[in-house]
């Protein structure tokens, strides 16, 4: 009796799939267009942290124009990384820190160190208001920025609650900036030492 002998097929291993060929063009691009997005984050948290020493330096323009560096590489992530579709939740989260240290602690210790700074010299009842200020700043965008994370998933894109973190700090500088480019004070002087009354009405 004959043994029952299937035909031999040839061909690929019907386990394998074209992902393990590793000749394959395609995979190492698809890995260098995850990255390309968060370049662009990487860029405006780079941005962020150059406005703060700028800030402690007392270089105030370039703080200013710093953010708003920042704001055009944290307009890009996003849209390149739905272009490449490459978004990914790490790169949404990474764009959120980049996001508080840019809009958040940038534009509260630029106001510190222009306009509030120079209130310890009244004493520290006084000092302690004025770090207090840019800190609700800084701790209200930190909110805003986890309140639209937890919330992404249940509420559509197209619909914002709140001011955008963004747009919160280019109030933010037009406020500091746009007395001292009108010529009532120099944007790049030393903090001058006023009535603290003023200086609330300043900002």
């Amino acid at each position: 009796m004959e043994p029952n002998l299937k035909p031999v097929q040839s061909g690929p291993h019907p386990d394998s799939t074209d992902k393990e060929k590793p000749d394959d063009p395609a995979q190492p691009r698809r890995r260098g267009a995850f990255l390309l997005p968060n370049l662009f984050t990487t860029a405006a948290l780079f941005f962020g942290f150059y406005s703060i020493i700028a800030s402690m330096n007392g270089h105030f323009s370039v703080a200013a124009i710093a953010i708003y560096i920042a704001m055009v590489f944290d307009g890009l992530d996003g849209r390149v990384a739905r272009w490449t579709g490459t978004a990914t939740a790490f790169g949404a989260q990474y764009d959120s820190l980049s996001d508080v240290v840019s809009f958040g602690l940038a534009p509260a210790l630029m106001i510190y160190a222009l306009c509030l700074r120079a209130l310890d010299v009244y004493g520290p009842v006084w000092a302690k208001v004025g770090w207090l200020v840019v800190f609700f700043y800084a701790a209200t965008t930190a909110l805003r920025l986890a309140r639209f994370n937890a919330r992404a998933g249940t509420v559509g894109k197209r619909y914002f609650q709140g001011l955008p973190c963004p747009a919160a700090a280019a109030m933010i500088i037009d406020l500091v900036t746009n007395p001292l480019n009108n010529g009532k004070a120099e944007i790049d002087a030393a903090p001058t030492t006023q009535n603290p009354v003023v200086h609330g009405i300043d900002l």
